[in-house]
């Protein structure tokens, strides 16, 4: 375990066991060891009623995946290893862990701790005890299992962070792709007079995405989406019961953490599908839709902020709410056009989006508000989430501060895109709350925007580019919508 922890995201440790053959083979050795190598004894090993050693070996097999993960990839050596660790090492070992049912456990602990309040409260009273007398090192039969418990839940802790770097591989996801040879850059201190102004035209960039890289992608997306779902829904014991104590700490902590990890991999998964560059399947739109129900099913079972109690676990809520909305990010990507906006959805995540103080967060719910307001016949979801993105462009400012400087980009980014067409059914909105003009005019606090960006923060330069983008196509776009005359 000190060997996982020190490879992970440290260049030096890493190097060192790479370039050590007999290392790196006694890791391979470990992960391919026939003593547990079938799909059905790896999944006994995480049975509750298994020996502990059965146990041990299965969390020694999934901490040396991890170790090769973080070092690879792995030199070439005889005899050779696999060129694909991810497919032929990886996966099969760490998705045959996934059988293991949190629920089943939750319930499982649940009897446990009854029958034992029930066994102490029945036990005759034999006078005075004394607390200072020492107490037997035995652990009773309960304590064991329990104990068994938690450890295979911490296990599948370790497996969902090792198919967190998995799933990490993928491309990830740019808000827009710029390429300075081909779109005009136009400075934020540029004269913003419109009989100047001309629609900027972009040339599609080269795919940057292999075509075997994407089908990689959804077969991972094939492969892990549905376990990923069940270990992340919560169970009774996820959180704790308004201001009562959790019944036992352990594996509600474990608990906790399995459903966060869960959603992480579900999160890398999405968002490292790229929909601009890559052709997708025609079944992809559909399939998105399915997880998508899926997973606001589990959020549900998280509950709003407004529901969340203090001492009910609401670090845990939130951070599942805020990876949530990644995932469903990633889903309306692929789902654009075809997932029917829920009125009580898009409420609920314009909610989500006012209450958070993470601008991150922000972004990924402007963004799946977008994506859903491009389903054309949902008129009156568009009209709601239009009004909504025009407020970060036209609600009055704090000081003449704007806070949140990336969402009120990508907010502009998002009307264009969603009303580039003015032939789509929900165009009427635009039209009819003269949205042209309150674009116009919001062409200053876009300008600001993109000057409150700090190039020197990690990824600044970019998002100052993409700033210049976005103020140069307000400009454009404004010069569009009115030659329309529509």
């Amino acid at each position: 375990q000190c060997l996982y922890v020190l490879s992970d995201d440290n260049d030096p440790t890493a190097n060192a066991i790479r370039k050590t053959q007999t290392y790196t083979s006694c890791l391979l050795g470990i992960v391919t060891s026939p003593e547990s190598d079938s799909t059905s004894e790896l999944a006994n090993g995480m049975a509750v009623d298994k020996p502990k050693d059965a146990e041990q070996r299965t969390t020694l097999k999934v901490l040396a995946c991890g170790i090769l993960k973080n070092i690879s990839p792995l030199p070439s050596m005889g005899p050779a290893p696999p060129d694909d660790l991810d497919q032929k090492i990886a996966l099969p070992l760490l998705v045959s862990l996934l059988d293991y049912s949190p629920q089943n456990a939750a319930n499982r602990v649940q009897e446990l701790m009854t029958a034992d309040v029930l066994q102490q409260s029945n036990k005759p009273r034999k006078g005075c005890t004394n607390d200072s007398i020492p107490k037997p090192d035995d652990q009773t039969e309960t304590e064991i299992e329990l104990e068994s418990i938690e450890g295979q839940l911490r296990t599948l802790i370790l497996v969902l962070e090792v198919l967190t770097g998995v799933c990490a591989n993928l491309p990830d996801p740019e808000p827009v792709d710029i390429d300075e040879d081909i779109v005009e850059e136009v400075e934020m201190d540029d004269d913003d007079n419109d009989d100047d102004d001309e629609v900027i035209e972009e040339d599609q960039p080269e795919s940057k995405t292999s075509s075997s890289t994407q089908n990689t992608a959804l077969s991972l997306i094939a492969t892990l989406t549905r376990p990923l779902l069940l270990v992340a829904r919560p169970t009774p014991l996820s959180f704790p019961q308004g201001s009562a104590p959790p019944i036992h700490p352990p594996t509600t902590s474990a608990l906790g953490t399995i459903h966060v990890r869960a959603l992480e991999c579900l999160n890398n998964l999405f968002l490292g599908i790229n929909t601009e560059q890559v052709q997708l399947p025609d079944r992809a739109a559909k399939q998105a839709t399915e997880i998508w129900r899926d997973v606001w099913s589990v959020l549900g079972a998280v509950g709003k902020q407004n529901e969340w109690t203090v001492g009910s676990a609401v670090e845990v809520r939130k951070e599942m709410w805020e990876i949530g909305v990644g995932v469903l990010w990633g889903l309306a990507r692929i789902g654009k056009g075809e997932l029917v906006p829920d009125a009580q959805e898009v409420s609920t995540l314009i909610e989500f989006c006012n209450w958070t103080d993470n601008e991150l967060i922000k972004v990924k719910c402007i963004g799946t508000l977008g994506c859903l307001a491009q389903r054309g016949d949902a008129v009156e979801a568009n009209k709601v989430i239009g009004a909504f993105l025009f407020s970060y462009l036209t609600s009055p400012l704090s000081n003449s501060t704007i806070s949140w400087p990336e969402a009120t980009l990508h907010a502009a980014s998002s009307i264009i895109d969603i009303y580039a067409d003015e032939d789509q059914p929900y165009d009427v909105n635009f039209r009819e709350a003269g949205w042209t003009e309150t674009f116009a005019g919001a062409k200053d606090r876009v300008k600001r925007a993109g000057r409150a960006i700090d190039k020197k923060r990690e990824g600044g330069r970019e998002l100052k580019e993409f700033a210049d983008e976005v103020f140069a196509n307000v400009k454009g776009f404004v010069q569009y919508r009115r030659k329309l005359k529509i």
